[in-house]
């Protein structure tokens, strides 16, 4: 599978009291697709899976739901097989744990970062699963139920959506009859991973580009004609909010609503329709207009963001093969390489490889260094 791929291969629903799956993967798959419901009653969970290892999540929700607390679990395989509850990290990003945690009302994403110990295994509970390919698995369960939310698109970000350790098992040419990185192999398969992840951040951070899907949070002074966002490109508004003076409003997306967004703009448009809140009118608009005291960044916008490197023709590709020599240098430099590469007469010994791989992702990312705002 290639890396980057934003689709998981398992997304399932179980029914407790009917010990029974939904398999919704391909409907999944479909932005404004058929939209498929996720909970019928408290226990019931929503399964995500993947070959791949992920660390985000993001949904398109069709109907609200209403629910009791959300418990998040995944399967640790490093404490020898067993569901493991965690709490998704996006709820830290503002240290607001309250107005950030997920709890699919609306459009939303969450980011699965800390878990130690997690594994591929087969699905095992009650029940007839879908198949039984091994995955990195991970699922929600609400504590109550009073509106079922339906869900028209989830899909993922990849753990390595750069390159894959494959694809640097591959690039090294290496000896080992296991033909892959694995948990025996020294350096380790999730080693791998967490280099190449490394390597996809420095790669963001010198391009001021990313070829993945990212959270944003910005904050804008209100302006009736519209805010433009600042990182580009701009894949899904999440949440519109307006601080009313005590709290944060959502605010309903649509032309005929209050706010719209017009693909490959980068920029939110209010509607006519739009209402500021009650105390901001009257002799108090001109002011909120303005940006001035407490109704200064008054708009809070969260967005996804990020190129596709799959589908970038122009970049993709060059990316894919920077972060496969970074990872490599990575390797080399913190390995026995003896150890680790294939014998055999070479006409260039690995120090030379090492500094003229340097010097090409040296270059290559400074040739594509943009002046946008990262």
């Amino acid at each position: 599978m290639s890396a980057g791929t934003p689709y998981f291969t398992a997304v399932w629903t179980y029914d407790t009291s009917g010990t029974s799956y939904g398999n919704h993967t391909n409907e999944a798959r479909r932005r404004g697709g058929t939209s498929f419901e996720l909970f019928d009653a408290a226990a019931d969970y929503l399964i995500l899976g993947d070959e791949d290892r992920f660390d985000l999540a993001y949904f398109d929700v069709d109907t609200a739901g209403s629910l009791g607390d959300l418990t998040w679990q995944y399967w640790n395989a490093g404490a020898g097989g067993v569901w493991t509850t965690f709490i998704p990290s996006l709820a830290d990003l503002e240290g607001n744990d309250e107005e950030n945690e997920f709890d699919f009302t609306e459009d939303g994403a969450e980011l699965f970062l800390d878990m130690p110990g997690w594994g591929t295994s087969v699905y095992a509970a009650s029940g007839t699963e879908p198949d039984s390919t091994s995955r990195y698995y991970i699922r929600v369960s609400p504590a109550s139920v009073a509106t079922s939310p339906t869900v028209k698109m989830v899909r993922k970000r990849s753990y390595n959506a750069y390159c894959s350790p494959a694809e640097v098992y591959d690039f090294l040419n290496l000896r080992w009859t296991t033909g892959a990185f694995t948990t025996a192999t020294v350096p380790t398969l999730a080693a791998v991973e967490n280099i190449l992840h490394r390597r996809q951040a420095y790669i963001d951070r010198m391009t001021r580009k990313s070829w993945r899907p990212n959270i944003a949070y910005e904050y804008h002074s209100f302006n009736l004609a519209g805010v433009s966002l600042k990182k580009k490109p701009v894949i899904d508004v999440l949440k519109v909010e307006i601080w009313n003076g005590t709290s944060w409003e959502n605010r309903t997306q649509g032309r005929n609503e209050e706010w719209f967004f017009v693909p490959n703009t980068n920029k939110i448009n209010f509607s006519r329709l739009f209402l500021l809140p009650a105390r901001f009118t009257g002799l108090n608009r001109g002011y909120y207009g303005a940006g001035i005291g407490e109704f200064s960044n008054a708009v809070r916008i969260k967005y996804l963001f990020g190129r596709n490197r799959l589908t970038d023709e122009a970049e993709g590709d060059t990316i894919k093969d920077v972060a496969i020599k970074l990872a490599t240098i990575d390797l080399l430099t913190h390995h026995d390489y003896t150890k680790i590469l294939t014998t055999g007469v070479n006409s260039v010994d690995i120090q030379t490889k090492i500094m003229t791989w340097q010097e090409e992702t040296t270059n290559t990312l400074q040739s594509l260094r943009s002046w946008e705002t990262f």
